[in-house]
């Protein structure tokens, strides 16, 4: 039997407190007997890696410098998506002053032009990729504020000008020619 501290208890001599919910030694394995014994795992080895290279491609970027490329996308994507009729912003901007301000999640209705899932869809076809938000995601406050599923744009570092700009434009023909529900 193994003890809660993890070690080898009497009866499993030379075990040791192994991987997870095993202790593994050279006369075989057993199941620890306190909570650990639920800690079973597979490694994500390329998930480590990506999530390595991630690390070094930003820390190479200067994280400064990703801040104000998120802050400067969303910020044109707030000011391009307010000035197509029948879009709302739906972020609570005026809301968000100081330090650490607006994220780069920009919450659009799009009701007015078909609804987010209409929208995502005739985005996605046009070659945009944008997500929708259903009011059970944010359930305080889309009761609050009577929120329909909204469409969400992410303002990504590696986003181009040319990027968002085609998707304002695909946005604008939406509105133009509202897609069928």
């Amino acid at each position: 039997a193994l003890n809660s501290g993890g070690g080898a208890a009497a009866g499993a001599e030379g075990m040791g407190s192994g991987l997870g919910g095993l202790a593994y030694g050279l006369g075989g394995y057993a199941v620890r007997n306190d909570a650990q014994r639920f800690q079973l795992w597979e490694g994500a080895v390329a998930g480590r890696l990506g999530l390595g290279a991630a690390a070094e491609y930003a820390l190479r970027l200067g994280l400064h410098n990703i801040e104000a490329s998120v802050r400067g996308r969303a910020a044109q994507l707030r000011e391009g998506a307010a000035g197509v009729k029948g879009v709302r912003v739906a972020d609570l901007s005026g809301q968000c002053e100081g330090a650490l301000g607006l994220s780069g999640i920009v919450a659009l209705d799009v009701e007015a032009i078909g609804g987010a899932a209409a929208v995502h869809a005739a985005l996605l076809r046009a070659g945009v990729v944008t997500g929708t938000s259903p009011p059970g995601s944010t359930a305080l406050d889309a009761a609050r504020r009577k929120l329909p599923t909204l469409l969400r744009l992410s303002a990504h570092y590696f986003v181009s000008d040319a990027e968002v700009d085609r998707l304002l434009g695909a946005l604008e023909a939406c509105a133009d020619h509202p897609p069928a529900t």
